[in-house]
């Protein structure tokens, strides 16, 4: 269920369907603090066990509830030709017992349906985990966000043709599915190969793809995204190699600007991304799916998927990719966007207005279940902070912090910030001040009007263009003896900062 803004519901009557909102629910994994957002899609259901107190779950017989699901998840796709909502939308299903019972989340992705974007708006659940001041959140070294999610698709050996992924992304952009067409199976194969629509091949990957725009020129998106993406296949017609049609046994990625087809070694890391146990195995086993973790730092990506392999835990895969998108995001998305047709010069110009596309040969129905962001900070813009040993980094507010450095505000930089020691009379930044920094500052020390020599400005604490004796008061005021820390948190009287 969603939190902390979730969107619950009271079924008095069958149909009867009252909002209403609370920011408790046991369903969801405890520990994770900050935690954004949850749903394990559990409580869709009539009557619905989420106003219990401590709220339970669906019944595995009950009746499911897609209207309160859908005003939590909503299809956003349209066509650009008429603006009219396209797409599937999500349902309620019941989900393998690998993964969480009873309900998952489903999304029709065959060859005869259209393709599904779903959104969240998840600014009101940012300035609960962060505080209300902030309306979007962003990963950092210090502060990573996660994001994690199961995935998998209900019939035996699908997900390779699926096309769906999750994504984080600011405002209304979105990770790009604008494509170009593949050859005609019917001539380029002999002998032909008869497929229902020409396959479409997605152009921001890292595979090169004739006909579409340079990669060099390509937009940085406001997103990332992870998921089983078979529109970046480059060779859809597999004349001699069935089945025939868009398929991708691996995880794909988007960095922002680019996607990519997560296939060992990549990027650094270990496995492969296989959708089943590895190379070679039979496809058979395959239970289509795992549990897919993203873990977003300040330039970087930490991917990890464990797939399921014949009901239990198959391979699991790790490797870290740059960040090309390196911004704040406000909103969740699932499923598959919206694309247009391009030529070989611009990334812009679409060759017919934008549509929903249809899935690929091969598709089923995708399930996503335990939907799980947590961890990240609130957005601000980054700042100059001066650490404890006068050093100076530039980062956002709450990384400061938790480096225990005073940020010099949101846009200040380090070029222009002089920092000092944390106290100021710990020249030697040994967390002590002793003889050693005496020493240091007698080698300042000018008297009135005498200057501040090179390298003693932090103990001209007055500002007045010396080092003299009320310099040497707010000194002394921060003594504390050999191998004695001082606690710079709590400083003695008159020793300032």
């Amino acid at each position: 269920m969603k939190t902390a803004t979730l969107i619950l519901w009271s079924i008095g009557v069958l149909g009867g369907l009252a909002a209403v909102q609370t920011s408790v629910l046991a369903v969801c994994p405890s520990g994770m603090s900050p935690q954004v957002f949850c749903d394990d899609f559990d409580c869709y259901c009539n009557p619905s066990p989420c106003s219990q107190n401590p709220p339970g779950k669906c019944a595995l017989d009950a009746a499911k509830a897609n209207t309160p699901m859908r005003q939590v998840w909503v299809r956003t796709s349209r066509n650009s030709a008429n603006n009219n909502i396209c797409g599937s939308e999500f349902n309620i299903e019941d989900t393998l017992p690998v993964f969480s019972e009873p309900f998952g989340n489903g999304l029709p992705n065959t060859v005869d349906t259209q393709l599904g974007h779903i959104t969240v708006i998840i600014s009101d659940d940012i300035g609960n985990a962060y505080g209300p001041q902030y309306d979007a959140m962003l990963g950092t070294d210090i502060h990573p966000l996660v994001m994690t999610f199961n995935l998998n698709n209900q019939t035996d050996n699908k997900i390779h043709a699926a096309n769906v992924y999750a994504e984080l992304s600011l405002g209304t952009d979105r990770a790009p599915t604008d494509y170009v067409y593949a050859p005609d199976c019917s001539t380029y194969c002999n002998p032909p190969v008869i497929l229902t629509n020409t396959p479409e091949i997605i152009c921001a990957q890292n595979a090169a793809v004739p006909g579409c725009p340079s990669l060099s020129t390509a937009p940085i998106h406001a997103s990332i995204a992870v998921g089983f993406v078979a529109k970046l296949d480059t060779d859809p017609c597999h004349c001699a190699d069935p089945p025939h049609g868009s398929r991708n046994r691996h995880l794909a990625f988007f960095d922002g600007k680019k996607w990519w087809t997560l296939d060992e070694g990549v990027f650094p890391g270990s496995g492969n991304f296989e959708v089943y146990g590895g190379e070679g195995l039979d496809p058979i086993l395959d239970l289509n799916g795992g549990v897919v973790t993203l873990t977003i730092k300040t330039s970087t990506v930490q991917i990890e998927y464990t797939s399921y392999l014949n009901g239990q835990y198959g391979q699991y895969s790790i490797a870290t990719a740059p960040r090309e998108y390196l911004g704040p995001f406000d909103a969740l998305h699932a499923g598959f966007g919206t694309a247009c047709e391009l030529n070989s010069s611009s990334w812009t110009a679409c060759a017919a207005p934008r549509r929903c596309l249809k899935g690929s040969p091969g598709a089923g129905r995708v399930i996503f279940d335990d939907f799980l962001i947590h961890g990240g900070a609130g957005a601000s813009q980054p700042g100059a902070c001066c650490l404890p040993n006068a050093g100076c980094v530039e980062v956002i507010e709450v990384d400061c912090l938790s480096l225990n450095g005073r940020w010099q505000g949101p846009n200040s930089m380090c070029a222009n910030t002089f920092c000092c020691p944390l106290p100021f009379a710990d020249a030697d930044t040994d967390r002590d001040v002793d003889h050693v920094d005496f020493g240091a500052f007698q080698l300042c020390y000018t008297g009135p009007g005498g200057g501040v020599p090179s390298g003693c400005r932090c103990f001209n604490r007055d500002g007045d263009n010396d080092v003299d004796a009320g310099d040497f008061t707010a000194f002394n005021n921060c003594w504390s003896g050999p191998n004695v820390p001082l606690d710079v948190n709590n400083p003695p009287a008159g020793c300032t900062p």
